[in-house]
């Protein structure tokens, strides 16, 4: 981030898109089943794709996991290089908004926002609840 940053013009704009651990948490557990069971095979890729297609073809059906696989991904994963790079992948980090801010803070730029601000609005989450609008604008 630091390096991307002392390259922007004076008044200059950059825009990142990190994975968000909540967001990604089947597929954090995937990757660390998957790299459980390749044991001393860990970082090769051929070897992390064929034990990944193995545990989906093992789960159950009615698995979350599987589900959300077949739901949102399966088209893309189809490919080899698809499907390690989601699930086989040794150098992907995952961010709370904790360590967003830690990575922004450390690395100097100003925030200016996110690109989906609606997604970050509590009054859209809380609704017209009186009493817990009131807490948040406390």
């Amino acid at each position: 981030m630091q390096a991307l940053a002392s390259k922007l013009a004076p008044g200059g704009l950059l825009h990142v898109f990190v994975y968000a651990e909540l967001g990604r948490w089947e597929i954090k557990l995937m990757q660390q089943a998957i790299a459980l069971l390749q044991g001393d095979k860990q970082g090769d890729y051929q070897d992390g794709v064929k034990v990944g297609r193995q545990i989906f073809a093992a789960l159950p059906e009615n698995n979350r996991l599987r589900q959300r696989e077949q739901q949102r991904w399966s088209l893309e994963n189809q490919r080899d290089e698809c499907f390690a790079d989601m699930y086989v992948h040794p150098q992907e980090i995952d961010y709370t908004i904790e360590s967003l801010f830690e990575l922004v803070d450390a690395a100097g730029p100003d925030f200016l926002g996110f690109s989906n601000p609606q997604v970050w609005q509590l009054e859209r989450l809380i609704g017209r609840e009186q009493e817990l609008a009131a807490r948040l604008q406390a």
